[in-house]
Parts: structure tokens; sequence; C-alpha cells
């Protein structure tokens, strides 16, 4: 598969192409109906190539998404007689794009998944009394959820960064509730009661993650050149 892959970008004239594994993503910055032309040229050319080399296309997995600030220059793109649908959102490898990448779909998807997965471990482990046992569960299966891709997605508001953080309280009510406070009352200060289990905020694991990674690509260790680019 990856030598039917292998000379795919050379024949894109116009666009940029992203690809991973069978995930193909065709980009260009459209500012006239010349760059709309320019896109669905490479769309065809796209389309020529795959059926010269015996590959078909899921049309219905096959998505147009734009991406704006303001109002955009409103295209149509085909493959052959089937035209693409205009999506509002669409799951790109795992992390929600909307059109202007506030990426509030993908938080509320995260946040809820991890609060069902947050309910799972409080109905299995109401028996564990050892609050660093369910930490482990928490650590292992829940806070992962709340993380995949958070380089690309953390949030700026704070409204959408409490929103995460709400599942990490919750955690810590259940993991704690050996010490019999009463959730009505005044609770220590939120920072304190996560040292009582040695425990990070994930507002503070976001930023460390985000320091990483400019680390790695400064060190060479991330190969992505336009991003070393912009550093």
């Amino acid at each position: 598969f990856v030598l039917y892959l292998n000379d795919l970008p050379k024949i894109i004239r116009f666009s940029k192409i992203l690809m991973y594994v069978d995930d193909v993503k065709l980009f260009l910055h459209i500012n006239s109906l010349n760059d709309a032309i320019s896109l669905q040229y490479d769309l065809d050319t796209f389309v020529n190539w795959c059926s010269a080399n015996g590959m078909s296309l899921n049309l219905k997995k096959c998505k147009k998404l734009s991406l704006f600030r303001n109002q955009p220059l409103l295209s149509n793109y085909y493959i052959g007689s089937y035209k693409l649908d205009n999506v509002e959102s669409f799951v790109d490898l795992g992390v929600i794009l909307d059109p202007k990448l506030r990426f509030h779909l993908h938080i509320d998807s995260c946040v809820n998944k991890a609060k069902s997965l947050l309910g799972f471990i409080k109905r299995w482990s109401k028996e564990f009394n050892d609050p660093y046992v369910t930490k482990r569960l928490f650590v292992s299966l829940v806070r992962p959820v709340l993380e995949y891709g958070c380089i690309l997605w953390s949030p700026f508001y704070k409204y959408y960064s409490d929103k995460i953080e709400s599942v990490q309280i919750q955690f810590l009510i259940f993991a704690l509730r050996g010490l019999n406070w009463n959730p009505s009352e005044l609770l220590p200060p939120y920072e304190s009661r996560l040292m009582l289990i040695d425990i990070p905020s994930l507002e503070k694991r976001r930023f460390m993650l985000r320091a990483l990674f400019i680390i790695k690509l400064i060190r060479g260790l991330i190969d992505s050149p336009f991003l070393t680019g912009e550093i």
C-alpha cells in the first residue's frame, strides 16, 4: 500500500496534500475563482491517479470543509459527477474540526466521553478504598481522552478550560470520598485536593505538553520543517 501511495504527492500541482495511511487531504487557500479551479484540477488529477492504480474512493467519506474567519468564497467540488458534501465539522484523525477552528465541538465530545468513562469507574470501583487505585484508573482511561491532540486544540477561553477541568474535579470528590467531605460545604481549594493524591491539574498538564512539543521541535526530534520554520 505504501508503494501505491509513494508517488501521489508528485502529481498534485497546485494544492498541498497531507496523507496518513489511507487518509488523504487536499487543501488550498481560496482567494479567487481561479484558486477554486486549481483545487478542482488537482482533485481530478487525484481521481485519475486512483483509477490508474486500480484504487476506488469511498465517495460517502469524501467531504469538503471550508476553514475561514470571514465569509469564504463558496465553490462546489466534484469527483466525477459526484458533488462533494459541504460539512460544518469533520473528524480528522480523532479530532473534530470546525470551520473557525474553535474546537468547541471536539472539547464537548471529549468531555462527554470522559464523563461516561468516569461514571463507569465510579460504578465498578466503589469497593476500592485506596484513592491511588482509582487514580490509576483515571489517568489510564479518562485523562487520555481529555488530552489526545490537545497540543492542537488546547482551549484559549476559560469556559472550555473549566469544562475540561470539571471532569477531574468530579473524580477527586469520588477518589477522596473516604475523607467524608460534604460537597454542600466549602471544600479545600482544588489545588490542595490535587496534592493529596499527587496529581496536577489538566490545565498545567496541557501547558507542559505544549512546552515539550516545542522542545522536541527545536531539538529536531519531531520532523516538521513547516512548524520548525515558524519557530
